[in-house]
Formats: C-alpha cells, structure tokens, sequence
C-alpha cells in the first residue's frame, strides 16, 4: 500500500514538471510572437511614414525610363532629319569614302580620319539637340524631365558628362567604296541621360550607345560615257564601230548600234527604253547589229549573251565581234538623268560662286600671289576665277585650305568670301567663252598652263548653252598619253599618278555642251580637254563639224567622261578619213572610277542617310534623395 502512494507522488511531481516547462515555453512563444508583431508594427509603421517617398521614387523613375523611350524615339525622327542634313553638308563629295580617307587601293579608311570627319556632325548634332531639349520639360503636376544627349563631352553649353562615363571614337563600321557603288555605314557614340523629378525626389537614368547611319551614292562622272537616248541629236542611228575605244563604264537607257570590233575595257550596260523599243520586232532588251546588204539586225538579249565577252554577232556576211573586256549587261536598270539644278544652286549661293547673268568669258588658272598663270611652271598656290560679264569683271581665287577670296577694284585687295568653299560655281546662264589660259604656241598643246592647280575640285553649273574655246588642263594629270589601237592592239594611257587630286566636272541641266568651232570663238587644233563633261537636256558636241568651210581640226583629247541625253556629232568623215570636225581621242580618267568625282556633281542616286539605328550597350540608374 506503501509502495502504491510513493509511486502516485512521484507521477505527481512529474506532472507538475511538465506543466511548468509547457508554461515557460508558453510564455517565451509569447514574448517572440510579441516580439515579432512589435517589429512588423515598427515596419508597417515606418512603411507608412516612407511610402510617400517610395512612391516618389517609382514615379521619377518612370518618368526617367520614359524620358529615355522618348530620346531613343529622337534619334530615330527629328534627329535623323538633322543627321541627313548635316551629311549632306558635311560628307565628303569628291573621295571614295563620305567620311574618312585612304588610298585608292584600300578597303576601309583609316580611323583617325573618319574621327575627324564626323566631328563636325557630332558637332552639328549636339547643337540640334540642344536647341530642342536644354532645360526641364515640365509634366503634370510637380514632375519634369530633363533629357540631355552628349553627341560632345559638353551639353547645354556648360553641362558635363556624368562622372564615370565617357564617349567613345566615331568610327567606319562596314561599307564598299564609292566607286563599288556600295553604301557605307558609321558610327557615332552617344551618352543619354533622362532625369525625372517631383519635389525633392529625383531618379537619373544613364544610358550609352552608338548611332549608326549609313550613307551612299553614285556619281554619274564614274561613266566614260552615259547616254539616255544613244541616238544623234537628229534622232538618227549613231553607231559604235572599229574606230570605238571606250576604257571606262559606259551605259545607256536605250540602244547601241554595233558594227564590226568596237573596244570596251570597261563595263557595259544598256536598259533598252529610251529608244529602239519593239523597233524590231523583238522587245526592247537588246541591240541592232549591222546586218550587211540586209541592213540592220535585231539580237534580243538572250542571243546575245551567247559568245560572253566576245559575242559572234556576224549577220549578211558582215562580221561583228565587239570586245567587252569587262563585262556586259543588256537588261540594267534606267538611270534617269536629273533636269533640275537646285540643290547646286544653293550651294553655290551659300559657300561657293554665285554669277546671276550669262557670263561672257569664264576663265579657270592655276597660278601664285603673282600671277595667275603657270606657263613658267609651278607648284600653284591658288586656283584663280575670272568671269567677265556685261558690266564687268569678278576675279576670285581660292587656296589648298579652302579659303575663297574676291578681288576688291576699290580698296586693290583681296577680301575674303569664304574659309569653307566647297567647290561649286554656279551661273544663272550660259558661258560664250569657258577657258583655260591658252597656249604660247598655238599647235602645241604641251604649251597651255594649267586651267585647274593641283589641290582645286570643282564643279561648273551653267543653265544654258556653254562653249569652250581652249584647253581646259590638270596642273596635275593622272594619266599621260592616250587610248589607241595600234596594229590592232589596244594601248592604254600611262596612268600612274592615281593619287592627283584636281579634278574638274562641267554641268549643264540643261543646253548643250559645244566645242568652238566659229570665227572668234574657236577652240584650238588637238583642243585638249580634262573633265567629267555632262548636259542632262542636250548633248556634248562640235559647233559647225559639218562645215568643210572650216575644216578638220585635229582631235578632242579628252581624259574624262561624257554624260549626255543624246549622242553629239563631232565631225565627218569619209571612210577612214576626216572630213571635217574633230575626231575624238577619249580616255577615261580612271580616278572617277575609283572615288574621286567633281565636287556635289550630280549623283545616281543622292547622298545622304538611308538608314538608322540606335545601339544601347545598357545603363544604369541613380537615386537622389
């Protein structure tokens, strides 16, 4: 019975252990869940009193990240306007790359000259972007946004780049030389900073990136010859013939007519539009061949690319198997000419030589302080321009840095026009006389100065007829001798000076380009001619080369190309002999083949920027309180 009650008091204690510890333990939950509510009180509380700012915070940084979709959405409008302008401007116009420089041979320019030539257009961008964004956009309520582009290391005038960023170098990205026909793109880098605020909470988004365009064109002065309707100006059949050396690009939107072994050393291409279509019978795409006893015969261009580059087009016993070294294609697109001169005229009108009137005498020379004429020799300092008009004489002149000055009759100085002139000479006419400065003997063409120095590019717009009455000459020419068949081998010109830097473009939108041939105004025997020559409404031609009155006269030495809507008669001839007229001796000046054109001459297709996008490498963000 003992032993029963001591083992009931000894559960009893146990019992009560239990119940103690389930106690304590019960207490001490309860003092850390306490504990715990206290804390998420305390957050909850301090989550109350922080939730203004909070949401402050949320809505500055939308606004950034708005501002910053709002600057990308720029850069793709009204800045790309801005960027096709300044490319315009700003582009080069006469080398093989819009920005930058290399030699003739190389496949991309050198990166420290196309960060050089697209500073001028980060620098006209800058200036845009500021006259639209400087200063806080106010929003609803409290709120703005300050969205500043660095194109520069400065913005708005004085503001810097935000600590920790830096811009990058202007750079080539991808693209073929202009004389390949392919566009080119570049890249400028960038650093966008979008600031929204609203009262004391500001939020900053840093974004870096590049803007890249590409840009492209084609000169019409890469053709040796370039015709819209290759026909005479009389609308009758002009034919190529054993005689025909062209060693440049030739192309016309209508057709050739073929006769016997014409040379062609550079490519060929015809549209077969402007004129033959359906003439006989077989579509456009093709060519007249001489038929013998049965006249003229048709070839579609299927036939005709039987044989490639030495096609067997013999018909009525006459054999005819023209040479296109380089090339043929008879189904290429129509390249229309431009009709207007506009853009040229303002050009001229902004940073070049405006003349408003027909002018009589337009004289070009090469020359020193001291004279305008390098008969004695050289090197030339300046590239003198005299016209001579109605009422009077304008004298200009031009250095190797592009500083353009005008005589001043009065004060006997030359004053100043321009330190950035571009190149173009623009005259609301036509020209009588367009002249170089004349031989000291008159059979002996070596004798004629120079008519453009060595660094001068320029480009000559008249709107009306334009005759030359002299050599028209490079201080520096690329090529000596000229192209010629001899004993029926094909000679080419020397041409190692590939480097030379004058060059000269003659542009009529409309008129006739003449070789004087008249009393009084009269080109010399052998005249000898350095240019890319072109009339988009009229031709290339001698003046009287029917008159037997006025004989023959030599040949057109030509080092260029001619760009016109028909094909101008030069002379006649009976057989293999010269009647009258001038025969013509063209070479193409294979520079304008490889990238170098007349300043802004016109283009096949317009320089400026086909496309952009904009290349983000990320951002970050920043709380200021």
């Amino acid at each position: 019975m003992e032993m029963m009650n001591a083992s009931h008091h000894q559960k009893a204690v146990a019992s009560s252990r239990n119940a103690g510890v389930a106690l304590i333990s019960a207490l001490g939950l309860l003092a850390v869940a306490s504990a715990v509510m206290a804390l998420l009180f305390m957050r909850t509380m301090d989550n109350i009193r922080h939730g203004a700012d909070d949401t402050a915070i949320v809505q500055t940084l939308l606004i950034a990240q708005g501002g910053a979709s709002l600057g990308v959405a720029l850069l793709q409008g009204d800045l790309r306007d801005s960027l096709d302008n300044l490319t315009s401007i700003h582009s080069d116009s006469t080398g093989s790359w819009s920005f930058g420089d290399s030699y003739y041979d190389e496949e991309e320019p050198t990166p420290s000259s196309v960060t050089s030539a697209l500073r001028p257009v980060a620098n006209g961008l800058q200036a845009t972007v500021d006259s639209l964004l400087c200063g806080p956009v106010e929003l609803d309520g409290q709120a703005n946004l300050n969205l500043t582009f660095f194109f520069t290391e400065t913005a708005c005038s004085s503001e810097e780049l935000p600590a920790g960023t830096r811009l990058g170098e202007a750079r080539f990205i991808r693209g073929e030389r202009r004389e390949n026909g392919g566009n080119q793109t570049y890249a400028l880098p960038f650093v966008m900073v979008s600031q929204g605020e609203l009262g004391e909470h500001r939020r900053r988004v840093v974004t870096q990136g590049e803007y890249h365009f590409t840009v492209g064109r084609r000169s019409f002065s890469r053709y040796a010859l370039f015709t819209d309707e290759h026909i005479s100006e009389q609308g009758s059949e002009v034919w190529f013939t054993n005689d025909t050396l062209f060693d440049g690009p030739v192309h016309t939107n209508g057709n050739f007519y073929i006769s016997g072994s014409p040379w062609f050393g550079g490519a060929v291409s015809s549209a077969g539009e402007a004129n033959g279509q359906g003439a006989w019978g077989y579509g456009d795409d093709g060519h007249p061949w001489y038929g013998g006893n049965d006249g003229k015969t048709f070839f579609n261009a299927s036939r005709l690319q039987y044989g490639g580059t030495r096609p067997n087009m013999d018909a009525g016993g006459r054999r005819n198997r023209p040479e296109f070294d380089a090339g043929v294609d008879w189904r290429a697109e129509n390249i229309e000419l431009p009709t207007s001169a506009v853009d040229l005229e303002t050009l001229a009108s902004a940073q070049g030589i405006h003349f408003e009137t027909d002018v009589h005498r337009l004289t070009l020379s090469a020359g020193t302080e001291l004279r305008d004429d390098l008969q004695d020799g050289g090197p030339a300092t300046y590239q003198y321009i005299e016209a001579v008009r109605g009422y009077g004489t304008d004298r200009y002149r031009f250095d190797d840095e592009g500083y353009l000055a005008k005589w001043d009759d009065d004060d006997e100085v030359w004053k100043t026009v321009t330190s950035e002139f571009n190149g173009v000479i623009y005259v609301d006419g036509g020209i009588s006389h367009l002249q170089g400065p004349g031989r000291s003997r008159s059979r002996d063409a070596d004798t004629a100065g120079p008519a453009i120095a060595s660094f001068a590019q320029l480009t000559l717009v008249a709107t009306d007829d334009t005759r030359i009455t002299s050599d028209l000459t490079y201080e520096e020419p690329p090529c000596t001798g000229s192209l010629e068949r001899i004993n029926g081998d094909i000679r080419r010109a020397n041409c190692e000076n590939m480097n030379a830097r004058n060059v000269l473009g003659v542009f009529l939108p409309a008129g006739d380009l003449i070789v004087g041939n008249s009393s009084g105004s009269s080109a010399p025997d052998d005249v000898r001619i350095q240019a890319s020559l072109m009339t988009s409404q009229g031709v290339v031609k001698v003046e009287n080369y029917d008159s037997q009155y006025r004989g023959t006269r030599g040949a057109v030495e030509l080092l260029g190309g001619i760009i016109s809507q028909k094909y101008g008669a030069f002379g006649t001839f009976s057989g293999s002999t010269m009647v009258s007229g001038y025969s013509r001796k063209f070479t193409f000046d294979p520079r304008l083949a490889r990238g170098l054109t007349p300043p802004h001459f016109p283009t096949v297709s317009q320089d400026g920027v086909t496309d952009v996008q904009t290349l983000t490498f990320g951002h970050r963000e920043q709380i200021y309180q």
